[in-house]
């Protein structure tokens, strides 16, 4: 009974945090965040000012700071994990 009870209460503590993030669509949300301001060439240009993880970390969550529109955690992970796999290519 304990063990049905345990697994019950871990999947209601986890199945809600795996379900958000699974929903986060980083592409739409870069469009509708991150596009509306500036283009992508900020991204590709050769005096880029992000130059590391830890930048483009703290750049994503001063931009959503500055839009007035904070990002939860689950949108900024996905936003930065779509930024470096699509632009950054940081390690």
């Amino acid at each position: 009974m304990n063990k049905i009870l345990l697994l019950a209460l871990t999947m209601i503590f986890l199945l809600p945090g795996a379900v958000a993030t699974a929903a986060v669509d980083a592409d739409k949300l870069h469009t509708e965040r991150c596009t509306s301001c500036h283009g992508n060439s900020v991204y590709t240009r050769p005096d880029r000012r992000i130059q590391s993880m830890d930048e483009l970390s703290a750049q994503v969550n001063a931009c959503g700071h500055g839009s007035g529109k904070p990002l939860v955690a689950e949108e900024r992970n996905s936003l930065i994990r779509y930024l470096n796999e699509r632009y950054y290519k940081f390690k």
